[in-house]
């Protein structure tokens, strides 16, 4: 069949979360289909880039990214819409001009919207077959964050505005889902929560994946600085929760075990907080981007996830899995991984428990073998992408009155 994607960015280099899922599943879907992508793009976009993607595509169309809304007008439209603020967030008219001629020149069996950023133009879509690749459920995601900021005063407007935005979410969400012919989730725990928010919707688990080829693995070494490591986008308020949490309630218990312990901190677009933290504490260090994650991964002795908010499945538990870091996660960090506390990583939930499971990890570099070589064995039998793209050309076969390619067929 010949598919469209609709893409919030250019997935290519597959730097982010949403670049990997969207880059990984559109290799697949090539594989077996015709496929055409239509996606936000910077003014001049890498060159390598647009080589990768001509590579996979039939045809890559650009659209310039829209620019960010200015604040009294995200403002009013929190209180006036009833559109969530994230349905704001990409939507172009540009966008729409060009999916409609897309539409109007060739005939699509079906229509991918990558997120539910760009799930909202699948409602300008008639004939093709609409799939919505939901990155997270979007309404759970923000409900955790509002649960979050209502235990501290500070945060209350925070929670107030997350509150309005998580029922705003889950009528939008529902009313995507309801509208889509097949909608792609990253956990079976995501996909209940989809298939209770619109009965009837035909939810397919294509979870996130990982390549252990491109990922080097080495036993951990016997004795390691006690360099601690958390890597993600820190323009993303869970991961800057996990990482102030981890400072504030976690690392002072460390520090006064393990004196020379270092926490880093490594991602784009690190708020005014974590940099201050990052210049008034020598054990903090706070990178920002940095062009390569390998050195990183070198010199840490354990991957810390401490993550009390967010949703889906993150890349960074399965990247750490792969490359055999011993891993400390809360249970919220590995949900939707297929990974078992005491096999593959320590989960702990608490500070205390956090920094007791750190420190015992530092100490004891059988553990932290036997938990590295068991990640690894687990990225490479379940969690890598080889595994993962067969169950999207599944889902789209169970997609009603499409042709099946032809290595179906046989």
């Amino acid at each position: 069949m010949r598919l469209l994607f609709l893409s919030p960015q250019l997935p290519w280099p597959p730097v982010s979360g949403a670049r990997l899922r969207v880059y990984h599943l559109l290799r697949a879907a090539a594989s077996a289909h015709d496929v055409d992508l239509l996606a936000f793009s910077d003014p001049e976009p890498p060159a390598e880039a647009l080589v990768r993607l001509d590579a996979l595509c039939a045809d890559v169309a650009l659209v310039p990214a829209p620019p960010p809304r200015p604040p009294l007008r995200r403002l009013v439209a929190t209180v006036a819409s009833p559109l969530p603020d994230l349905a704001e967030r990409l939507w172009s008219t540009a966008m729409r001009w060009r999916l409609a001629a897309r539409l109007a020149e060739r005939p699509y069996a079906a229509v991918q919207a990558s997120g539910l950023e760009m799930g909202r133009y699948l409602l300008d879509v008639r004939g093709p077959r609409r799939i919505l690749d939901e990155f997270n459920v979007e309404y759970r995601l923000q409900q955790s964050v509002a649960r979050a900021d209502w235990r501290t005063p500070a945060s209350w407007p925070g929670a107030a505005y997350s509150t309005v935005q998580t029922a705003k979410l889950k009528a939008f969400e529902a009313l995507l889902c309801r509208r889509a012919d097949l909608v792609l989730s990253v956990s079976e725990p995501d996909a209940r929560d989809l298939r209770r928010l619109a009965p009837g919707t035909p939810v397919h688990v294509v979870p996130n994946g990982v390549d252990t080829a491109a990922l080097p693995y080495h036993d951990p070494a016997p004795d390691p600085p006690p360099n601690l490591l958390f890597t993600g986008s820190l323009d993303y308020r869970p991961n800057v929760d996990a990482a102030l949490w981890f400072i504030h309630a976690v690392l002072p218990a460390l520090k006064a075990t393990v004196p020379n312990v270092r926490f880093f901190i490594v991602g784009h677009r690190p708020p005014p907080p974590l940099v201050e933290a990052g210049k008034h504490d020598t054990a903090i260090a706070v990178t920002g981007s940095v062009p390569d994650l390998q050195p990183y991964w070198d010199q840490a002795a354990v991957y810390v996830l401490p993550m009390r908010m967010g949703g889906g499945v993150r890349f960074k538990a399965l990247e750490a899995l792969a490359l055999g870091l011993p891993l400390v996660s809360t249970g919220f960090g590995m949900q939707g991984v297929q990974a078992q506390d005491g096999t593959h990583y320590l989960q702990a939930d608490s500070p205390r428990d956090f920094a007791t499971a750190v420190v015992r990890l530092l100490a004891n570099h059988d553990l932290r073998v036997r938990l590295a070589r068991a990640g690894r064995a687990l990225a490479e039998q379940r969690l890598d992408w080889r595994h993962v793209e067969p169950r999207l050309l599944a889902a789209y076969q169970a997609l009603p009155g499409l042709p099946l390619p032809a290595e179906a067929r046989r």
